[in-house]
């Protein structure tokens, strides 16, 4: 190992930092993520476009932003895509016992 001091110590406090702003300011996280995609679609010729915006979206879901409507980040693929179409608790079957014996 060498004696130098480590150079990025302390990293997680600066991502703790980031993700609270961009918690506290949605909008103007957003905008820097669209502003970064659109210097490397434009450094790339758009080459990689789709990966890009499948990066913005990644960044996003990481910082915690809510949903944006404009470039919504993905769903659990288990959740129902209508929130009207989700059974209500009092409505929802016990979960099966798993030691009951089959049913004949």
């Amino acid at each position: 190992m060498t004696d130098q001091p480590q150079q990025f110590g302390n990293a997680g406090e600066y991502v703790d930092k980031a993700k609270d702003y961009a918690q506290q300011n949605p909008d103007q996280a957003r905008s820097f993520i669209d502003k970064v995609e659109d210097f490397v679609d434009q450094k790339t010729g758009g080459k990689y476009s789709a990966q890009v915006d499948q990066a913005g979206d990644w960044v996003e879901g990481q910082l915690g932003l809510p949903n944006n409507t404009n470039n919504p980040l993905p769903q659990d693929p288990a959740a129902p895509a209508d929130p009207e179409m989700q059974i209500p608790p009092e409505q929802t079957p016990p979960p099966a016992d798993p030691q009951a014996p089959p049913a004949s």
